[in-house]
């Protein structure tokens, strides 16, 4: 959970009337704020702006548990089909709100894997295989070719990524907010407003 400072690039308003500097250093500091326009209608219209962090991997389970603070933030996580999760809102750890979620529970039975998912999308952007001994020793890919290492990393990250935006933006089509938590929700909400 811990991680380097990056700049973020501003967010521009909707209709192009105001650039929101939402991300700002001052920002950053502060997880949610309001905002008030006048250019779209002749009224005040007040906008609360709230910073969420969506977390999101592929096999929780095996990703979370290895981090540095995990025990500190392990009570706010629960357990869905063997994988790390948020249930309900957002939990607030430190300043900041986060919601995690496992792209494993947002795959089709039997298509689990990440070599599956990349399939779903006709997109170049297939899994690297790496033999055995290296998933379970990737110390020594580190140290034997940091390049490979690196890429497959990547391309893991890449491709939970993309799913998670995916089931995200047609998680929106149905005018619900953020990623779901698995398909069987995505599911329901979807016979919910049919």
């Amino acid at each position: 959970m811990k991680s380097e400072d990056t700049p973020i690039e501003p967010i521009q308003e909707l209709n192009d009337t105001e650039v929101l500097d939402i991300q700002k250093a001052s920002d950053v500091e502060q997880p949610s704020r309001r905002v008030f326009f006048t250019e779209i209608t002749n009224e005040r219209v007040s906008v609360s702006i709230k910073r969420v962090i969506f977390l999101i991997s592929h096999l929780s389970n095996a990703d979370l548990s290895i981090l540095e603070d995990f025990e500190e933030f392990k009570p706010l996580l629960s357990v869905v089909q063997k994988s790390f999760v948020t249930l309900g809102k957002e939990k607030t750890f430190g300043k900041d709100k986060i919601i995690v979620r496992d792209t494993m529970l947002l795959a089709p039975g039997g298509r689990k894997s990440l070599a599956s998912i990349s399939a779903l999308y006709k997109l170049n952007l297939r899994k690297i295989e790496l033999e055995d001994f290296y998933k379970a020793n990737m110390n020594i890919l580190l140290s034997k070719d940091k390049a490979l290492f690196r890429d497959y990393a990547c391309r893991d990250s890449l491709i939970t990524l993309i799913h998670a935006l995916h089931m995200e933006d047609f998680y929106n089509s149905m005018n619900e907010i953020g990623i779901p938590l698995s398909l069987s929700n995505l599911s329901a909400k979807y016979v919910e407003k049919r």
